[in-house]
């Protein structure tokens, strides 16, 4: 169960000069029945100035419009968002020569009484801690899954793929064109009471999966919204200058 008052978020700006993240969330609570949605969407822009905010900004307003107001099914109305979302952002670059090339991530997860849906293009990260255990969800598509494998079959050295410039080089987004990769996760995953979920920017793996399971594990006495600016905060105290913007959504379970 999942009321008004389990979920909130924070972002911060980092070392960059602008903010290029953007998120939403959209809660519809149908009352007596026990049903529920809450929608949570984060994205990530890129493309320069403006183009970058623009993209995430339309893509989220696009988004969660179009997923609100249509019918069918959740798997359904995830993919006619997404696809929207891409068109307002073909649309706007023909628009705009000065954000030609543009482009964004977007995840967005879809809680009910079933479960979480999802659908991800890009590198954001989609977490579930549970009973101390923290597990990613979805798909990354960035180069540097190209470098895990290649740590894997012993062509890099662990050290070798973190300092790859490359690393953070997407291989899919939504930027008006073809879409390379899409994930959707069109069968509900069960959640229970405790569980506490993370939808995130890029920006968060700042900390490696170690750091964000003990801060999560330290942190499950607060709100959600604390959690993420803690989680966050987190980020921060890592003092990396040219530490990119990050953004945090996190949803509690609760029982009833």
């Amino acid at each position: 169960m999942i009321g008004p008052s389990d979920f909130g978020a924070a972002r911060i700006l980092g070392g960059r000069a602008l903010q290029e993240d953007e998120f939403a969330f959209h809660f519809n609570d149908q009352g007596r029945s026990g049903d529920f949605i809450l929608l949570a969407v984060v994205a990530d822009g890129m493309g320069g100035v403006p183009g970058g905010r623009q993209a995430s900004k339309v893509a989220v307003t696009t988004f969660v419009d179009v997923f609100v107001s249509m019918p069918g099914s959740i798997p359904d109305r995830l993919e006619k968002a997404l696809r929207h979302a891409n068109r307002e952002l073909a649309i706007l670059g023909d628009e705009s020569p000065e954000v030609k090339g543009m482009g964004t991530t977007l995840l967005a997860a879809c809680f009910t009484r079933e479960g979480v849906y999802w659908i991800n293009v890009g590198d954001s990260v989609l977490w579930l801690f549970r009973d101390g255990i923290l597990q990613r969800l979805n798909e990354e598509h960035s180069y540097r899954t190209v470098l895990y494998e290649k740590v894997k079959r012993g062509e890099l050295t662990v050290e070798e793929a973190r300092q790859s410039p490359h690393k953070n080089t997407l291989l899919s987004a939504l930027a008006g064109g073809p879409i390379a990769m899409l994930e959707i996760h069109n069968v509900p995953m069960r959640v229970k009471p405790g569980d506490c979920i993370v939808v995130a920017t890029n920006g968060v793996l700042t900390l490696n999966h170690a750091a964000v399971a003990s801060a999560l594990n330290q942190l499950l006495d607060q709100k959600p919204k604390q959690i993420a600016a803690l989680l966050l905060k987190a980020v921060e105290m890592k003092g990396l200058p040219n530490q990119d913007n990050a953004t945090a959504l996190v949803v509690r379970i609760r029982n009833g």
